[in-house]
């Protein structure tokens, strides 16, 4: 008898602990499943930027009639960032990392310039290391998937290359590095600083976003550009 009643206290045990297990685990599931756009912690980031590099140069003046000079080139970016959080109550997040940008522009210009300055077509290609530091607040929507962050900061830029070519109406071109003092006369700015904000929307994992910058000093003599770019990441 004694036998049995161990035997049923035994399995009795056995049960509670598999049961206590089996709230354990799933309240542990709930927490691991809970949105990951709603959490305090550090994450780490992914992402591709598409956007455009407005370059703000003097106008061209030409027997008195005035023309913009404002080429604009395409580029694109991968990003590694670090999200630090601030406080382990309040979702302000200090951010930082490095990503490699690729920016280039094709510019014909309009038939009068080349007639006073013999070039027809101008292009553009410029290899960079940037660096952001930005702090931003992010906007949690409760039992949400859903969040909204908005932050400023600046960057640092590093111009590891950079080309410069001008063709005539013929099609005939000379190409330059914009940073070597034996072709080109100053030469670019190889580092650069600016400010920049943003605002990222994030579901679950998946990031999406734009950003503006503006550059502190200029790259070449009275040329200074602004940046606007759109971005899809990844955090994990």
């Amino acid at each position: 008898m004694r036998k049995y009643i161990s035997l049923c206290l035994l399995a009795v045990g056995l049960a509670t602990n598999v049961t206590a297990q089996y709230v354990d685990g799933t309240a542990a599931t709930k927490e691991i499943q809970e949105s990951f756009a709603n959490t305090y912690e550090d994450w780490d980031e992914m992402r591709v930027e598409i956007g455009s590099n407005m370059y703000i140069q003097p106008d061209i003046v030409i027997q008195g009639n005035t023309y913009k000079n404002r080429p604009t080139a395409f580029g694109v970016a991968v990003n590694y960032l670090h999200g630090f959080a601030v406080s382990k109550k309040k979702p302000l997040f200090l951010t930082t990392g490095f990503g490699m940008r690729y920016g280039m522009y094709n510019e014909k210009l309009e038939p009068v310039i080349y007639e006073y300055t013999g070039i027809a077509r101008e292009k553009f290609k410029l290899f960079t290391l940037e660096v952001p530091v930005n702090i931003g607040y992010r906007f949690n929507k409760p039992d949400s998937d859903w969040s909204a962050m908005l932050y400023t900061g600046i960057y640092m830029r590093l111009h590891l290359f950079g080309k410069l070519e001008e063709e005539d109406g013929s099609g005939y071109g000379i190409g330059i590095n914009i940073f070597d003092k034996n072709e080109l006369q100053p030469t670019f700015e190889r580092f650069q600083c600016g400010w920049q904000f943003g605002c990222d929307v994030q579901y679950r994992k998946f990031v999406f976003g734009w950003k503006y910058g503006i550059d502190f000093n200029k790259i070449w003599i009275d040329t200074r550009s602004f940046t606007s770019t759109f971005n899809v990441g990844y955090r994990f």
